[in-house]
This record gives structure tokens, sequence and C-alpha cells, in this order.
């Protein structure tokens, strides 16, 4: 009698096991781990200064296979001004409903992006031996940013 309750609780056991890993290997199957496609026009964006930050979504879409179309989820990650004549790096990303997350990369232009402009309070005119604070007449300003006096470093060559 005793045996025999050893053998079905072993076989009690071993069921439950195998419930276990089929449920996790449904699960498995189930669960979405792939993430959504980032579809990014070839051509670089070409977009003004004035323009809201959604004109950087122009020509970008997102799918995924199992939520379909997931655009509603792009976001601009990051934008990177590449050089002085406006041109930039845009990183995006997309989400679907399982959270996957897909990031793609594209080029853009401000069309009428300028430097920064350097400008001087006073003229740069000191007594010899006398102290002074060279950056507290200089300033600058940017299209992007504003005022970046804060940004300014002077270094001695």
């Amino acid at each position: 009698m005793r045996n025999k309750k050893n053998i079905l609780l072993l076989m009690l056991i071993a069921l439950c096991i195998v419930v276990f890993l089929g449920y996790r290997m449904l699960d498995r199957i189930r669960t979405d781990s792939r993430p959504p496609e980032i579809a990014v026009d070839s051509s670089p964006l070409e977009i003004s200064m004035a323009d809201p930050q959604e004109a950087l979504l122009a020509g970008v879409a997102a799918t995924d296979k199992q939520d379909g179309n997931v655009s509603d989820s792009l976001i601009v990650e990051k934008v990177s001004i590449l050089d002085h004549t406006g041109r930039l790096s845009v990183s995006y990303a997309a989400f679907d409903e399982s959270g996957n997350v897909a990031k793609a990369q594209r080029e853009a232009r401000y069309t009428d992006y300028t430097a920064p402009r350097f400008t001087l309070q006073t003229p740069l005119l000191y007594r010899y031996g006398s102290t002074f604070d060279i950056l507290s007449t200089v300033g600058a300003t940017d299209i992007v940013d504003g005022n970046i006096q804060h940004r300014i470093r002077a270094t001695a060559m």
C-alpha cells in the first residue's frame, strides 16, 4: 500500500513538472519578442528651425508583425547637430504592445540654420599687469539653444 502511494506521488510530481514545462514553452511561443520595424525615407529630411519637432517624423513609419501599424508610438529619441551647415542626425524609437523597442537613424538638414555667434560687450583692452576675466565680456548665442555663454571656455596657447 505504501509502495503504491510513493508511485502515485512520483507520478503526480512528474505530471506537475510536465505541465509546468509545457506552460513555459507555450508562454514562450505566444510571447511577442520581436521588435517592430521602422521604415525611414532614404532621402535626407529638409526642415526649418521654425518647424515643430513632429516635422522630424515626416517619412517615418513603424510596423509590427503582431500589432500591425505602430507608427503612433514613434518618438524622436535624439537630435545631434553634426556640423555648421545645419546637418543633423535624428534617432527614432518605436514600441509595440509587448514593450519591444526598435531604433533607427536618419540624416536631416535645417535649411535655415546658422552657426553660433560670438559677441563682445566691451573691447578686449586691458592694462598691463591688471587682472581680468576675459569670459565676462564674451557672449554667444545659438539659433537652437539661445544664450550659450555658459558653454564658452578660454584656453591658453
